[in-house]
């Protein structure tokens, strides 16, 4: 009788934790909560979000805008001086500068068609660059935070546009003490590789959420959402987006609390039910 409890146990706790790690329900939907009105000739990028904040960038820092995602309206813009070699593909907190800060360090990949990241400081409403990283031995690089762990960054890596198979790499978080820094990614050892399929697939924004990685991939009428887990090292979910009523081109991606928000090309913001 033990015996049995015992395996009935080790099943039961087996069960629990493969449902923490369930990444998303069996048949997902979104639905469009509302749309924030982008500036005229701007491309939206990706988006970070703390409590129920989320900051929404565009192409070359020319609108940063800050959402209420309760009111479901922009409240406001952050201050940067534009710079048009910073696409802002991929944004993430990191941890705070200073333990008074209001809000963590903001981590912005320049572009995927480079290989550096800018760190920024929130102060008021300005962002202040605080260190830029070259992620050294590959051309392109995008990068992203566990929410729960700013200890290590991950980092998107690949090398041009006919490089199909990126590589992830966990990496101890750099110091912030140096503005300028350069980490060579060839002596990196863990990391891991993926797949793409077809022309579609090509990173746009990245979330990363208790040992899952969410990107959102491709372009309007193709976009894709894929799903890895970062413990295990593998994709795990590829969903296309069209079908769930995200047509536009995907671009930001990040979670309040348990709630995952998409916000497209067009400055509209989708979460899934």
């Amino acid at each position: 009788m033990k015996k049995t409890l015992l395996i009935l146990n080790i099943v039961f706790a087996a069960s629990l934790r493969l449902c923490a790690q369930a990444p998303l329900p069996a048949n997902p939907t979104f639905k469009r909560v509302f749309t924030y009105g982008k500036a005229i000739g701007t491309s939206v990028q990706d988006m970070a979000i703390s409590g129920d904040t989320a900051i929404s960038f565009t192409h070359a820092l020319e609108k940063v805008y800050l959402l209420d995602l309760t009111k479901k309206k922009k409240i406001g813009k952050l201050r940067i001086e534009t710079d048009p070699k910073v696409h802002c593909n991929t944004v993430s907190f990191g941890s705070r500068y200073a333990p008074t800060d209001k809000w963590p360090l903001l981590y912005v990949a320049q572009s995927s068609n480079r290989h550096t990241s800018n760190v920024y400081r929130m102060v008021g409403k300005d962002l202040q660059l605080v260190q830029t990283i070259t992620w050294a031995g590959y051309k392109n690089a995008l990068t992203a935070f566990d929410n729960a762990d700013k200890s290590h960054i991950y980092v998107i890596a690949w090398n041009g546009k006919e490089d199909r198979n990126p590589r992830i790499f966990k990496i101890a978080t750099p110091s912030i003490k140096e503005s300028d820094i350069s980490i060579d990614l060839s002596n990196e050892t863990d990391y891991f590789s993926f797949n793409y399929i077809n022309k579609f697939e090509v990173v746009q924004g990245v979330t990363v959420k208790d040992g899952m990685m969410y990107q959102v991939r491709g372009f309007k009428d193709g976009g894709q959402l894929a799903v890895f887990d970062l413990n295990a090292k593998k994709q795990v979910r590829l969903i296309s987006l069209p079908l769930l009523g995200i047509t536009a081109e995907p671009e930001g991606i990040a979670f309040q609390g348990d709630k995952l928000w998409i916000c497209d090309q067009q400055s509209n913001m989708f979460v899934m039910q």
